[in-house]
């Protein structure tokens, strides 16, 4: 216990240090007594800019909310993917993976986000094909003037059917999500660890 207290008084000192736009570099205490050195302009710069996330769920394989991408300002990404491993529920184990996104990427996304259908709409997307035993429910969140926003899309499909949108989601909903799927192959293809 007495070591997360020190934790925690180095840590305030270190951020109340953090006024100027210097890089600082601080250590800070673990309770082994070893310390460890770490950059706080990254700690304090990085902040979840977009997170997309997708649930499937009725007769389909694999089901469960899977993590499609969280966007932070350094131009970092996280993403899940499933792997072929069972767990003793009978889902597909994730594995949860990060890179660094190219600056063209990232800056189309940024675009994106200031869309002003995009920032203007609905909050939810209710299905628009026939119900079946299969659904998706796509959640999308992002800061837009120092607000967070929501956005729930429902399809009762294994997608969202993205093509078949058009007089149902605004142009850059579809939009982000088409650069989405487009990132998340890319992810498979040339992944590289952050």
């Amino acid at each position: 216990m007495h070591g997360i207290f020190k934790i925690i008084i180095v840590l305030s000192i270190v951020l109340s240090t953090c006024c100027d736009k210097n890089s600082v570099t601080k250590s800070i205490e673990h309770t082994n007594g070893k310390s460890k050195e770490i950059n706080i302009d990254n700690l304090l710069e990085k902040k979840v800019l977009l997170e997309v996330s997708t649930k499937l769920a009725g007769m389909v394989k694999p089901s469960g909310e899977l993590l499609d991408i969280r966007l932070y300002s350094t131009g970092e990404v996280d993403y899940e993917e499933y792997l072929s491993v069972i767990d003793d529920n009978g889902f597909n184990k994730k594995s949860k993976k990060s890179l660094k996104i190219t600056e063209d990427d990232f800056q189309e996304l940024k675009k994106m986000l200031e869309m002003s259908d995009l920032i203007n709409a609905k909050t939810n997307y209710l299905p628009t094909i026939s119900p079946s035993d299969v659904s998706t429910t796509t959640t999308i969140i992002f800061n837009c003037k120092g607000q967070q926003k929501k956005i729930v899309a429902k399809e009762t499909d294994t997608t969202l059917n993205l093509e078949r949108k058009k007089n149902a989601y605004p142009e850059s909903l579809i939009n982000l999500l088409k650069i989405i799927a487009r990132l998340r192959s890319d992810f498979k293809t040339n992944h590289q660890d952050v």
